[in-house]
């Protein structure tokens, strides 16, 4: 088949492609053979085809007319086309089929039309061929006869599953009860594969088993804010992966903020053999919880400088055991939340602010004769318990405000 003149005229030679892949422009024409048009695929879900037998009407040789009718022994053999190699065979009523040069024999029952049902299922993904094939048997009627006839389909995941292979990954209640997966910023094991089909809309995709053939690039990964509801999404610290063998892509991955969320894969649209695999959502991840915290703070002395009684004094305890009390001092600031990247954490306040005023604790301080240690005797923070609610010194900085009293000894 080509073109033999056009308007305006191309430079490049004629190209001819089906299901997608580019192959030869020739057309065969036959006498007699097999008609049939296979359907795309979903991995493992079944499907039906039809098989016609025809051949060439000894009336009129330019129509084609019903080869036979009944029962009729037909040899099928499948190969395949992309990837170039598998280990999956195609079934077709139940029968697995010969992925190799040999043949597999099927009865089928042929109506008045020469048409025959055929169920196919193939449980996995990929560019596939099927080959049919009959021989009229020497001293029948159909003695001579030869009916030959091939179409490719291609059979594509049911969906994408996306999660954690973490054991501690999943968050089924969905907020801050959940117990801690990781640190904001801290690498954790994700990983995206092809399933087959198991139900239509099936709500459990990462329950079902991988297409070993399934193949695709430019997968898009994002996440989505689960809890806290009011919160910011994090940053996926990878935004693409390609699935390139076996039909499986393990990455660490990170996520910047704290919470719970859930993962997102999306292929790009009509990108495989020209259709559209469903996304993959991931069961909720989490809880996260920051890094680190900064201190901000600032070191006010009871008694100001200027002031007719004004000191600077931490105290400490000299050689001789004589006790000299120091001066007290007022530590002002706040407390911001940090991922491992040392951005601040947006989430972390409400319910998932588990920072209470029992969590700070005082620091030895070295003497200034450096013979001993001075002590805290008074930690004491102005509230009973850090506030839930977060004050907002800038778009991305979380803060809680500290007040504490130490008197060294």
């Amino acid at each position: 088949m080509g073109i033999a003149a056009s308007s305006p005229s191309a430079s490049n030679v004629t190209r001819c492609f089906s299901n997608g892949t580019e192959g030869s422009c020739s057309i065969n024409f036959a006498e007699s053979g097999f008609i049939f048009d296979l359907p795309d695929l979903l991995a493992d879900k079944p499907d039906a085809f039809t098989l016609s037998a025809r051949r060439a009407d000894e009336n009129n040789p330019d129509t084609c007319a019903p080869a036979f009718t009944g029962e009729r022994s037909i040899n099928f053999r499948s190969s395949y086309t992309n990837p170039g190699s598998g280990t999956q065979s195609v079934y077709l009523n139940g029968q697995a089929i010969s992925n190799t040069t040999s043949w597999t024999s099927l009865l089928l029952t042929f109506d008045e039309q020469a048409n025959a049902q055929v169920d196919i299922r193939y449980p996995d993904a990929g560019l596939k061929q099927l080959d049919a094939a009959f021989t009229g048997t020497s001293g029948s009627d159909e003695q001579g006869l030869s009916l030959t006839g091939s179409d490719s389909f291609s059979s594509a995941p049911a969906g994408l599953c996306i999660e954690s292979t973490a054991n501690n990954a999943a968050c089924a209640s969905e907020d801050a009860n959940c117990s801690v997966f990781t640190q904001a910023g801290e690498d954790f094991p994700m990983r995206v594969r092809g399933v087959v089909w198991t139900a239509d809309d099936d709500p459990q995709l990462c329950d079902n088993t991988t297409t070993p053939n399934y193949r695709q690039s430019n997968i898009t990964l994002s996440s989505s804010l689960v809890a806290p509801s009011d919160g910011r999404n994090a940053e996926l610290s990878l935004s693409q992966i390609n699935i390139t063998e076996s039909g499986v892509q393990s990455e660490a991955v990170n996520l910047s903020e704290v919470g719970v969320f859930q993962l997102l894969a999306v292929p790009q649209a009509n990108s495989y053999f020209g259709r559209t695999v469903v996304a993959g959502l991931s069961d909720p991840i989490g809880r996260f919880i920051p890094s680190h915290f900064n201190l901000h703070y600032q070191l006010d002395a009871a008694c100001r400088p200027g002031s007719s009684d004004a000191f600077t004094y931490t105290g400490y305890q000299s050689a001789s055991s004589i006790q000299n009390p120091g001066q007290p001092f007022q530590i002002t600031g706040h407390i911001l939340a940090l991922n491992q990247q040392e951005q601040p954490t947006y989430n972390y306040r409400q319910d998932f602010a588990k920072l209470t005023s029992a969590d700070l604790a005082g620091t030895a301080l070295l003497a200034p004769d450096g013979i001993a240690e001075g002590q805290f005797n008074s930690w004491a923070p102005t509230s009973r318990h850090l506030p839930r609610g977060a004050v907002t010194s800038a778009s991305t900085r979380i803060i809680w405000p500290i007040s504490v009293h130490i008197r060294p000894c």
